[in-house]
């Protein structure tokens, strides 16, 4: 992601109103105390007011972006987090520490050095735990688009763009895929942004073979600065979010957080709105602890664990489904014995079904492409490799539900 490209909605808000107006500095303040209210008035003023053309796209765009992070702002999401760490921007990924089973964000320069020297390559790159994916932005037809590359000997297949990413998004950066394989968390700018970059969220649909359309994942994640990461630990349950929010230039506010198993918004009619904005803009680490004190020495247990040892039996949350009242999360929600041992078995052959069911995408779209003899062969052998992990997975989660349900 190009630093040259990196312009916040503050700096827009000086750019929209500097040529006719002396609130320029009132504007850049209601935004970054986040009063939507007044500050969409000034703005729809200085609209009112305005007759230059250029003028009047850049405070219309900035004025869509403040209503848009009013309406957000009404579903902020309760997070826990437990500590921030200011560091160097150049000095990111190494100051994330987390465990192999999150995978590693790496400069893309490193996993692919004789890429060519096109502007629209991300600086960096999602590779998983079993180094068999790779997740960047690369060109595609002009512009930059998400890929995806998988493991063929010792290299990697030809890139292929993620299907149901449209082009929409500009500067799409700081992949990150959760280890259920299917979710993935990027930076960019999008439709849907009220900062320069925004982090957004896609899950990879095995059955119209696809990612859905990406969503905003809303505050307090995302603010009117740049949001460059969202990346979570499996082993230690902590996600870290990567901010330039309230920073000098070229530092991140690096946070960490407990990631819930399930969203919950705070109530916009128990609190008053100066206190929902407070939790918006992460305002204060101490405010949201409070009552969490048991949770966050778990969490924290749990990350010391994760220093002083290399823990490899662990696996992340999912979601299985025992019956129509009844879904398990994690491997001690399961009741029976018998069932809970085979658990991360099955998971196994979920995460490489899902892998696998990509790559077929990949090799059948090369198929299309060029239809030779090694496209064809590849496409029918990665297509009985996923007949039959099909029915493996198929038949240990079958097995698993039974022994639940015969408790």
């Amino acid at each position: 992601m190009q630093a040259q490209q990196r312009k916040n909605t503050t700096r827009q808000a000086r750019t929209a109103v500097h040529a006719g107006s002396k609130t320029t500095t009132d504007v850049q303040h209601l935004i970054e105390v986040y009063d939507w209210a007044k500050a969409s008035s000034a703005l729809q003023a200085l609209l009112n007011n305005t007759k230059d053309a250029s003028a009047k796209d850049s405070l219309q765009n900035l004025l869509e972006r403040v209503r848009r992070a009013d309406h957000m702002m009404a579903s902020t999401q309760q997070i826990v987090f437990v500590d921030s760490v200011v560091v160097e921007k150049s000095q990111l990924l190494s100051a994330l520490k987390m465990s192999e089973e999150a995978g590693k964000l790496l400069p893309t320069a490193q996993v692919f050095p004789n890429r060519n020297n096109n502007m629209l390559w991300s600086d960096v790159t999602f590779v998983n735990p079993l180094a068999t994916t790779a997740i960047f932005a690369a060109p595609s037809d002009h512009t930059q688009r998400l890929h995806s590359v998988f493991r063929a000997g010792n290299g990697w297949t030809p890139a292929t763009p993620l299907a149901g990413i449209d082009s929409l998004f500009n500067a799409p950066d700081y992949p990150f895929l959760l280890s259920d394989g299917t979710t993935l968390y990027f930076s960019a700018k999008g439709q849907e942004s009220i900062g320069g970059y925004d982090i957004f969220v896609t899950r990879y649909n095995p059955e119209s073979r696809q990612y859905v359309k990406p969503s905003n994942i809303g505050m307090p994640f995302n603010s009117p600065a740049n949001e460059y990461l969202y990346a979570v630990d499996p082993t230690s349950g902590i996600g870290y979010l990567a901010t330039d929010r309230r920073q000098a230039e070229g530092k991140v506010c690096i946070y960490s957080f407990i990631v819930p198993t399930e969203r919950k918004d705070y109530d916009k009619e128990s609190i008053s709105l100066s206190e929902l904005s407070q939790y918006a803009q992460i305002a204060s680490i101490a405010r949201s602890q409070v009552g969490q004190s048991a949770t966050i020495k778990s969490v924290q247990l749990r990350k010391q664990q994760q220093k002083s040892r290399k823990q490899t039996n662990s696996i992340s949350t999912f979601r299985f489904v025992i019956n129509d009242d009844r879904v398990c999360r994690s491997e001690q929600d399961f009741q029976n014995k018998e069932a809970r041992a085979l658990v991360p078995e099955w998971f196994k052959a979920y995460q490489q079904k899902i892998e696998l069911q990509q790559q077929c995408d990949a090799a059948e779209l090369a198929y299309a492409r060029q239809r030779s003899d090694r496209n064809r062969q590849m496409l029918a052998t990665l297509q009985k490799q996923l007949i039959a992990l099909s029915a493996r997975e198929k038949a240990l989660s079958q097995q698993i539900r039974q022994l639940e349900t015969a408790q």
